[in-house]
């Protein structure tokens, strides 16, 4: 038992010796770290006094379930109808907002708005190049710089400028937006953060305006599409409506006043044919009426908790991080070339 505690306590006594051992060999060249160090720090911290601040524009938004009153109510009742409108639950979730929030078609859409910022109407991508941090590639002629884009849609660029997008993304992406789901609520929080506060502002608006109006593209399409298919119902049901209609008369006419089996059984058929298709009828017209009247009325895709304003409070890390930062780098550049150059000498001494 007392044998692993002798180890470690030999263990200790080692690393001490070896310690006090390092410290006597290199007691004179202290000075020179702690030097290094000192002029990290000041570096730092004038680093960190000139340093860009960040803007970081944080909005909020929450799903509401669907009322009763929407396209949700009556979906069931065209599927007991053979109608089918092709989906498999609401695109709407915290989980899908998020992922296609990050999706290039988002990203790409909100960065070809065109806005006024510092009294120059442009490109939000084009505004990046100019207030915040140029992207330059080569250009057709050969030469190096920042490249205007002037597409409209996403993906519809050419070659250099699909480039100049997908770096942009990548930077946006990874450096300048971020999505944090609840896992109590629906509430979802966007921080977009870039170098200019007019221009975070901006983005942050039209960003939230593009998702709004994916979703929303999307819900009308889901309705158009369940337009249609009630309305070819209707429209077909009508027809065969018509033609038993018609049969029930023609027979009606011939069994007056004579009493025939067969024709009087197939009346009753009819009559039950009809009913029910009328019963049909009726029930596809309301789905119809109801699907057109949630057509007209305003989509309330999700609401906004807190939306992008102005003024926004800079955030910057300060002239403490970038002292400490760099005065344990500059100090640790020193310490490991004070022990190479000990290496060196000792390598040569023993030639």
């Amino acid at each position: 038992m007392d044998q692993p505690q002798d180890k470690n306590g030999d263990d200790v006594t080692e690393v001490i010796i070896t310690l006090l051992h390092f410290y006597e060999k290199f007691k004179h060249q202290w000075k020179y770290v702690i030097s290094f160090g000192v002029l990290g720090c000041l570096i730092g911290v004038g680093i960190g006094y000139f340093k860009t601040p960040n803007y970081p524009s944080v909005s909020s938004v929450i799903i509401e379930t669907p009322s009763s009153g929407g396209l949700s109510s009556y979906l069931s009742l065209a599927k007991s109808f053979g109608l089918n409108d092709n989906s498999s639950g609401s695109l709407l979730t915290p989980e899908n907002f998020a992922e296609i929030g990050k999706s290039k078609r988002i990203i790409y859409s909100t960065l070809l708005t065109s806005v006024k910022l510092n009294g120059k109407t442009d490109k939000l991508v084009n505004h990046y190049s100019n207030l915040i941090k140029p992207i330059k590639l080569k250009k057709p002629d050969g030469l190096k710089g920042s490249i205007k884009i002037n597409s409209k849609s996403p993906f519809q660029g050419s070659l250099i400028e699909e480039k100049v997008m997908g770096i942009l993304y990548e930077k946006t992406l990874n450096e300048a937006i971020s999505i944090n789901i609840s896992t109590e609520n629906s509430v979802i929080k966007i921080n977009t953060t870039f170098e200019h506060e007019e221009f975070s502002h901006a983005f942050a608006k039209i960003y939230l305006r593009t998702i709004y109006n994916y979703f929303l593209e999307n819900m009308l399409h889901q309705e158009n599409e369940m337009l249609s298919l009630l309305k070819q119902k209707k429209d077909s049901i009508e027809s065969v409506l018509s033609y038993k209609n018609n049969r029930y008369a023609e027979l009606n006419d011939r069994t007056i006043n004579v009493v025939k089996t067969k024709k009087t059984i197939e009346k009753l058929e009819l009559m039950k044919d009809i009913e029910i298709l009328s019963t049909m009828l009726a029930t596809t017209i309301q789905s119809l009426e109801m699907t057109e009247f949630s057509a007209r009325e305003s989509k309330k895709i999700f609401k906004i908790i807190d939306e992008p304003v102005l003024p926004i409070n800079p955030v910057k890390k300060g002239i403490v991080f970038y002292g400490i930062l760099y005065g344990i780098f500059f100090g640790g550049i020193k310490f490991i070339h004070m022990i190479l150059i000990n290496k060196i000498k000792t390598a040569r001494s023993k030639k």
